[in-house]
Parts: C-alpha cells; structure tokens; sequence
C-alpha cells in the first residue's frame, strides 16, 4: 500500500510537471506570435515608407524634366518660363 502511495505521489508531482510545462509552452507561443505580428508591423512600415519614399523621388524627378523642357521651350520661343505659366 505504502508503494502505491508513492506511485501515485510521483504520478500526480509529474502531471503537474507536465501541467507547468505546457502553459509555459503557452506563454512562450503567445510570446511568438506577438513578435510575429510587431515584425509585420514593422516591415508593413518599411514597404509603404518605400513607396512614399520612391514617390516623392518619381515627383522631383518629373518636375526637373519638366523644368528642363519649359527651359529649353522658352529658348526656343520668346516666351519665357513665366510666360508658360500665365
């Protein structure tokens, strides 16, 4: 009887091993998923500060084009660059 009493003692210490085991699992899954969704986040960031980014350089750039091209219109013709703009 006294040997059943300390295999069921050591029975009940390992499930709540295991028990204490598997919500720390939890914890360290819960854990993952908040970095995964902060990485997503992060890198979601990034993407659309790439493409403000490209945008505004698109924009400088086609304004240089279209100052060249008014430039050499108003060598071209009398008019000169505010003449274009009235």
């Amino acid at each position: 009887m006294n040997e059943l009493s300390i295999t069921a003692k050591n029975t009940s210490d390992k499930l709540e091993d295991g028990a204490d085991a598997f919500a720390k699992m939890g914890e360290k899954t819960e854990a993952l998923n908040s970095l995964g969704e902060r990485i997503k986040q992060f890198v979601g960031l990034q993407g659309a500060a790439l493409v403000a980014r490209k945008a505004v350089s698109n924009a400088v750039d086609t304004i240089k084009e279209l100052d060249a091209t008014m430039t050499e219109m108003s060598v071209v013709t009398d008019l000169t660059v505010g003449d274009y703009w009235d």
